[in-house]
């Protein structure tokens, strides 16, 4: 059976902000943000409720992630908008970048759920307008891939379409 493990990390989408530096002694010193070190944590004490509900045990192994980053909609969006929005008519254009938000979540996985980022094989994430969170959240499910080194990905292209299949070695 496939091994998994999902959570959800409640409130507003934070991304991996860009390292800041600062002078020490006349040493270069770089230092992240303090509101991305809080939200590291945060996402880290809601993993780590997971890993207990799921006895997740930290894997060494390929994974998959898949990522939802829901956003609220502005509250001073007319109602038609609004309702265009959570049908998905209106896409969430804005800050911060998916790959930040990925960044974040992954940094905060890291040796709890595998021991480092360069596990995950497979990734997709996108963005959604929801109005289930409050301020928005982000939700993750990761699987351990089994047998992959026993698996090839093969990409075949019918007529402009592309398509992905598996074939056993």
């Amino acid at each position: 059976t496939e091994n998994k493990i999902a959570f959800v990390v409640d409130g507003k989408p934070m991304g991996q902000p860009r390292p800041r530096f600062t002078s020490v002694g006349g040493f270069a010193r770089a230092y992240t943000n303090e509101k991305a070190v809080q939200y590291k944590e945060y996402a880290q004490a809601i993993i780590l409720q997971a890993i207990r509900a799921n006895k997740w045990v930290v894997t060494d192994g390929p994974v998959k992630v898949e990522m939802v980053i829901y956003f609220a909609v502005p509250k001073s969006w007319p109602k038609k908008k609004t309702v265009a929005a959570l049908d998905g008519q209106i896409l969430p254009m804005v800050k911060p970048d998916s790959d930040n938000v990925e960044k974040i979540i992954f940094d905060a996985m890291t040796g709890l759920i595998y021991l480092d980022d360069n596990q995950i094989i497979s990734n997709y994430t996108t963005k959604a307008y929801s109005d289930q969170f409050i301020d928005g959240a982000v939700c993750v499910a990761v699987s351990e891939i089994p047998n992959y080194r026993k698996q090839q990905a093969v990409k075949a292209i019918n007529g402009g379409e592309i398509t992905w299949t598996r074939k056993s070695m």
